[in-house]
């Protein structure tokens, strides 16, 4: 998982950022 790690915005312990709705609502936004 390249994509989570070169991504600092997206938690690499959180969901891929495949799904953005599920994800945003989970985590509030880019925490």
């Amino acid at each position: 998982m390249d994509l989570l790690a070169d991504r600092p915005d997206v938690p690499q312990d959180g969901p891929p950022d495949g799904p953005p709705a599920p994800a945003d609502n989970r985590h509030g936004g880019m925490v």
